[in-house]
């Protein structure tokens, strides 16, 4: 084994009775960038309705410069510097964090439009989903979304 790794022989002895489990980090890394990039990337999403992080990433520096000329935010030279160096990944966890986050603004904003309310009663059994996809038939696989405003109705 030491001709073929060219390892010393305590550490073979060491690397083959040792646990293959990974240790977890001493030190968590601290975040890189912070809340204004955040605030830059939900904006920029939101224009660019919520496009997938491959085709959003390219072009994060453009659509901050233009969104900054209409005052939609403010695009500093330190954030054009952050969003020209961000990562596809580090794109990718942000968004979905930021939608995590901000959980069903959306179905509330659309509830809203469609009821004119100001907040849904998500007392009752509307509250496991304001909407239910239903299907037309199991083979076409077309389906509609139905908004149910009272209590559950059996499939």
């Amino acid at each position: 084994m030491e001709a073929v790794t060219g390892l010393h022989r305590k550490s073979l002895i060491r690397l083959m009775s040792g646990s293959l489990e990974r240790r977890p980090r001493q030190r968590q890394r601290g975040r890189t960038y912070g809340p204004q990039v955040d605030d830059a990337l939900r904006v920029i999403s939101e224009s660019f309705d919520h496009i997938c992080a491959e085709r959003l990433q390219p072009n994060l520096v453009w659509m901050a410069t233009h969104l900054a000329r209409h005052g939609e935010i403010e695009a500093s030279p330190t954030l054009l510097d952050q969003l020209s160096r961000i990562s596809l990944s580090t794109v990718r966890r942000t968004l979905n964090r930021l939608r995590h986050l901000d959980g069903d603004q959306h179905l509330r904003g659309l509830w809203e439009s469609l009821c004119g309310l100001s907040k849904p009663n998500l007392t009752n059994e509307v509250s496991a989903g304001l909407f239910r996809f239903l299907r037309n038939n199991e083979n076409d696989g077309i389906g509609r979304a139905v908004l149910f405003t009272g209590p559950t109705p059996d499939a």
